[in-house]
C-alpha cells in the first residue's frame, strides 16, 4: 500500500520530466478525462449489449411467424382463409423482413389459383414497396408478386411492379422483365410503351431468348 511518502516521491519524480510535470499540474482534468472514457466504454458495452438481445428477440419473433404463419400452410394444416388471416396479423415491423420473403413465395407457389385473392395481393403489394429494392430478393420478390397481379387480370398493377423491378434489375433478370413489359403492354394496347421496351431488349440483349419470344408477339402487330 503507498503511503503519502511514496506517492510524494512519485510526484518529485514526474516533476523532473516536462510530461511528468504537465501530468501533475492537470491531475484532476486527466482522472476525469479517465472516468468520463471508462463511463463511454461501459454505456458502449450496454448498448451493445442491447442490441445483441433485441437482434435475438427479432430472429425469435420471425421463427415464430415462420413455424405459426407459414409452415401450416406449406404441411396442409390449414386453409388458404385462415392463412390469409395469419398473414394479415403480422406485425408491420416484420412486413418485409428479408428472411420471410422465401416463405412467402413458397406459399404463394402452394396456394396456387388460390391465392388470386385481392387481400393476398394487396399484402403482397406492400411487401414488395417496402422490401429493399436494390436487393436481388427485391427484385426477385417483385417479379413474383407481378406475376400474382397479370394472373388476378390486374395487368395495370403488373407493370408498375415490372416497371419497378426493371430500375434496379440486375442485367442477368432485364431480359425478362422487358419481354413481360413488351408481352402485357401489347396486351392492354400500349403498343408505343411495348415498342419502347421492346428497342431497348433488342439492344442490351440480342441474343436472348426473350427477345426472340418479344419479336414474334411485335410481328403481330
Amino acid at each position: 500500500m503507498a503511503t503519502n511518502q511514496d506517492v510524494q516521491s512519485i510526484e518529485e519524480a514526474l516533476n523532473k520530466t516536462d510530461l511528468g510535470h504537465v501530468i501533475n499540474e492537470n491531475k484532476k482534468p486527466i482522472i476525469v478525462v479517465a472516468i468520463i472514457g471508462i463511463l463511454c466504454i461501459i454505456a458502449y458495452s450496454f448498448v451493445n449489449y442491447k442490441n445483441n438481445q433485441d437482434s435475438l428477440a427479432e430472429l425469435d419473433d420471425i421463427h415464430q411467424i415462420e413455424t405459426n404463419v407459414f409452415a401450416p400452410l406449406q404441411e396442409g394444416k390449414i386453409e388458404s382463409t385462415e392463412f390469409m388471416k395469419k398473414l394479415a396479423a403480422i406485425d408491420e415491423k416484420y412486413a418485409a423482413h428479408p428472411n420471410l420473403i422465401p416463405p412467402f413465395m413458397a406459399a404463394l407457389n402452394k396456394l396456387g389459383v388460390k391465392a388470386q385473392d385481392d387481400m393476398i395481393l394487396d399484402i403482397a403489394k406492400v411487401w414488395a414497396r417496402d422490401l429493399d429494392k436494390s436487393s436481388s430478393l427485391g427484385i426477385f420478390f417483385k417479379i413474383r408478386v407481378a406475376a400474382l397481379a397479370e394472373d388476378m387480370g390486374k395487368k395495370e398493377d403488373a407493370l408498375k411492379l415490372l416497371n419497378e423491378a426493371l430500375n434496379k434489375s440486375y442485367p442477368v433478370l432485364k431480359d425478362k422483365i422487358l419481354f413481360d413489359l413488351v408481352r402485357i403492354n401489347l396486351q392492354l394496347g400500349k403498343t408505343e410503351e411495348a415498342q419502347k421496351h421492346f428497342a431497348t431488349l433488342e439492344k442490351d440483349h440480342k441474343d436472348s431468348e426473350y427477345t426472340e419470344l418479344a419479336n414474334l408477339f411485335i410481328k403481330e402487330l
